[in-house]
């Protein structure tokens, strides 16, 4: 017995009963989504409201009172801590399912340890999954290249600039592609942080450039 009642709020459940997989998705914003694109057979989708409790700082009583703890407990349906059954738990897969940003880092990172401390059979059993979402699309003709990493897609825009065009410093001297990378990537969010900066001290980007 988990110990926890309640139910969980904004779940999605599946209308089948085999090779079942839970996503765990960051927020309702990422439920809508998850669910137009499910397989309704088979996968469950859980939105996380906020952020979950910090296993590793907070008291038990506090995770446990934590909200979307206690529904993840629910849900995986084996209880948790010495008492966790992995036999009680339907769910061939959990999948912790969050943004590809920081924001998502950090609510994995969370959940990571929510399942360490709490449900450590779930990574025993290898039921225990992390999604890796793309972070940029590409898109050329009829073709999209998905990156889930700021350096690959750095690359992949330099490698198609430096097939059309000569690349040289202003003494004419050419640019390896080493030297190119370290340009491309330092400076792949040039416009945004020159919107930044000229929003926050009032000037105008154009003559901050």
């Amino acid at each position: 017995k988990s110990g926890i009642t309640g139910k969980p709020k904004d779940y999605v459940q599946p209308s089948g009963n085999k090779d079942l997989e839970l996503f765990i998705v960051e927020g309702k914003s990422a439920k809508g989504p998850a669910v137009s694109g499910r397989d309704h057979t088979k996968q469950g989708i859980f939105p996380i409201r906020g952020k979950l409790a910090n296993c590793f700082k907070e008291s038990r009583a506090k995770v446990l009172a934590n909200p979307e703890c206690a529904a993840i407990i629910n849900l995986v349906g084996g209880g948790y801590g010495r008492d966790f059954d992995i036999s009680k738990v339907k769910w061939k897969k959990v999948i912790a399912f969050a943004d590809a940003d920081a924001d998502g880092s950090h609510i994995n990172t969370l959940l990571l340890r929510f399942v360490l401390l709490y449900m450590p059979g779930l990574i025993e059993a290898g039921r225990f999954y992390k999604s890796v979402p793309p972070l940029y699309g590409v898109k050329q003709g009829k073709n999209t290249m998905y990156f889930t990493s700021t350096l690959e897609y750095t690359k992949y825009i330099q490698g198609i600039f430096l097939k059309k065009y000569q690349f040289s410093d202003i003494k004419n001297r050419k640019i390896t592609y080493n030297q190119a990378t370290g340009i491309f990537h330092r400076n792949r969010n040039y416009v945004r942080d020159i919107e930044i900066v000229a929003d926050t001290y009032a000037i105008d980007p154009d003559l901050l450039e």
